[in-house]
């Protein structure tokens, strides 16, 4: 693991444009929102193109990275689309983001789990964050 002292950079990377490297890594898709630079060298943040607004049914959850490198974990608990989720987390200044799960969407925080009933397991893959 790597040291508490070190600062963690984290990163969303299309699949074709990973070089293979990093410490730890999660598949998911597809990406919600990236920013991306101009031939002019702006830097633009936009969502992605191919969602149309179709209804998701269920709860949903994303990660997210602002400006300033900080994750931010995003669960709506409401039919939406990848649209407004995707327009949501960008309002929210995040720059780059990426969806994680939908129908069995949970959360555990500060000991009451929020999110889908449909799922009778007490825990599936975790994503733990510890202050130090």
């Amino acid at each position: 693991f790597p040291s508490h002292d070190k600062e963690v950079e984290w990163s969303i990377v299309p699949s074709d444009k990973w070089d293979g490297t990093g410490y730890y890594a999660i598949q998911n898709g597809p990406i919600l929102v990236w920013e991306f630079e101009d031939a002019s060298g702006n830097k633009t943040t936009q969502i992605n193109p191919a969602f149309q607004g179709a209804t998701m049914k269920g709860n949903r959850n994303g990660i997210g990275i602002d400006k300033k490198g900080n994750l931010h974990f995003f669960m709506v608990e409401k039919d939406t689309s990848f649209k407004q989720f995707s327009n949501y987390i960008k309002d929210m200044g995040c720059i780059k983001a990426i969806f994680c799960d939908g129908t069995v969407s949970q959360v555990f925080n500060k000991g009451v789990i929020k999110g889908s009933k449909a799922s009778e397991s007490k825990l599936g893959p975790v994503i733990l964050v510890m202050k130090s």
